[in-house]
């Protein structure tokens, strides 16, 4: 009896604390003119459980990545927080910011013309990281860097991030998305 008992209670206090334990997540980015890459590492209790390496390709060989068109695409991508506004919201809440790094450096071959992609992007750039220091938990500064190259056309940019988030957490989190999914899909469907 005493035995059933103490299996039981070390049992909910080993499921307890694997629930309540952090998974910390490193996102790093970078891409240069035409080659990018993101990795991504997830460490609990200081062991790499995973890592994955993306390979970033253009596609079109005309078409390439340049400074000037770097507001314009930032500007998309906030287009398209917007219209997933929600869902990103149910994860970010639960995230925990420990760092965030963002360093950009390119030229437009034309002084004026780099001075004005510079200011987009510091702009874009400032919605972005003040969006995410929003909805995310956490009180880091983020390190953001806009270094214009006025006389050449170059581009490069390096983001890195790390969260925490613990595992209840994340697994409230995946509940809420595939439920806010299905309601979505469900709502399509019907207007058909």
């Amino acid at each position: 009896m005493w035995g059933w008992f103490i299996f039981i209670f070390c049992l909910v206090l080993f499921v307890s604390f694997i629930l309540l334990s952090k998974l910390f997540i490193r996102i790093q980015a970078s891409y240069i003119e035409k080659h990018g890459s993101i990795t991504i590492y997830v460490y609990w209790f200081s062991i790499r459980l995973f890592k994955k390496d993306i390979l970033l390709e253009d596609k079109e060989e005309d078409k390439k990545s340049h400074f000037k068109d770097l507001p314009t695409n930032l500007h998309e991508l906030i287009g398209l927080i917007q219209e997933s506004n929600r869902l990103l919201t149910i994860v970010f809440r639960s995230l925990v910011l420990h760092q965030l790094r963002w360093h950009t450096k390119g030229g437009a071959g034309d002084a004026s013309l780099t001075g004005m992609a510079s200011g987009g992007v510091w702009t874009m750039k400032g919605i972005l990281s003040g969006w995410i220091l929003e909805k995310s938990k956490g009180s880091c500064k983020p390190d953001l860097q806009v270094i214009p190259l006025f006389q050449q056309i170059y581009f490069k940019t390096e983001f890195s991030c790390m969260v925490s988030i613990r595992i209840a957490q994340a697994i409230n989190a995946c509940t809420q998305v595939m439920r806010e999914i299905a309601v979505k899909r469900h709502t399509v469907k019907q207007e058909q």
